[in-house]
């Protein structure tokens, strides 16, 4: 079952012009046994195997491009890790949009796909065949790798990204630190190559706390709401704070529509915000036959 959860789409449609942007309606409770149902690329997905159906059976934590067919029309597309960042990105859009009327483009096919973790980077050789205006909104996920036992840790701590979609971006940052990571985004921002541009979490004002995850990020951008201190403390203490305000939340789908359905009285997280300024700004026009 779909419901249209938005109004005109800010970047296009995904459909003919006039269409509204739709979203599969996650079912309250979950789906089969508990489980919430992943969006594929349309309203019909397969969500299990068929009794007696040999085809390879593909793991929900794989993207599956038999399922990502759309990409091959879209005008643009946007790439995301979860259900979280699925639901919120649309919303963002639209805020972002209404102030600056009159300056999106209509009337466009953009594609927004979750892709189930950090797995963008197995699109990279597609996208580029394509040519078409590509975000991926991807996750900081930073890790303490200085001991035999590699552990999550803060931003602040340092340490180096275990995420593949961004250690696949390019050669020189296969083993790059948290640290130059934050300081290639401050120095060029958004992280953009070709027809491709990478979003990663980023501090909301130079030399601040800075998330790991969607949840971090979006608590530290709105402190008022999440309890978190907005005087001067360290960073290494406000993502502590963010990190406790939203591991005590219920589920990240949850947490997402909690917001875009809700209130809308929030602010955008840095590095979401500057990744659709870049794709609003690109025409959308690259085709197959465009790139050489």
């Amino acid at each position: 079952m779909e419901r249209s959860v938005r109004g005109d789409h800010p970047l296009g449609t995904r459909g003919q012009p006039g269409t509204l942007l739709r979203h599969p309606v996650l079912p309250e409770g979950g789906g089969h046994r508990g489980e919430r149902k992943r969006a594929g690329a349309g309203p019909h997905r397969h969500q299990g195997p068929v009794p007696g159906d040999r085809r390879r059976e593909v793991s929900p934590q794989v993207p599956d491009p038999l399922t990502r067919a759309d990409l091959y029309f879209a005008d643009k597309a946007i790439l995301v890790e979860g259900a979280s960042e699925r639901i919120f990105v649309p919303a963002a859009e639209e805020k972002l949009a209404a102030r600056r009327p009159g300056e999106t483009p209509q009337h466009q096919y953009v594609t927004l796909m979750e892709v189930g973790g950090a797995h963008a980077h197995r699109f990279y050789p597609l996208l580029k065949v394509l040519g078409i205006p590509a975000l991926i909104i991807t996750d900081l996920d930073p890790v303490d790798d200085r001991e035999p036992k590699i552990r999550k840790c803060l931003v602040s701590e340092s340490g180096r990204t275990s995420n593949q979609s961004i250690r696949a971006w390019s050669p020189e940052m296969a083993d790059i630190t948290v640290a130059e990571l934050l300081q290639r985004a401050e120095r060029d921002p958004p992280i953009a190559g070709g027809s491709m541009c990478l979003a990663y979490q980023v501090p909301e004002e130079p030399g601040g706390p800075c998330g790991r995850t969607f949840e971090d990020a979006f608590a530290l951008a709105n402190r008022a709401r999440f309890g978190i201190s907005t005087g001067g403390a360290p960073a290494e203490e406000l993502e502590q704070q963010a990190r406790s305000s939203v591991e005590t939340r219920r589920s990240k789908v949850d947490f997402a529509l909690d917001h875009v359905l809700g209130d809308h009285d929030w602010q955008v997280p840095k590095y979401i915000r500057r990744g659709l300024e870049w794709l609003m700004a690109q025409d959308g026009t690259a085709t197959k036959a465009d790139v050489q």
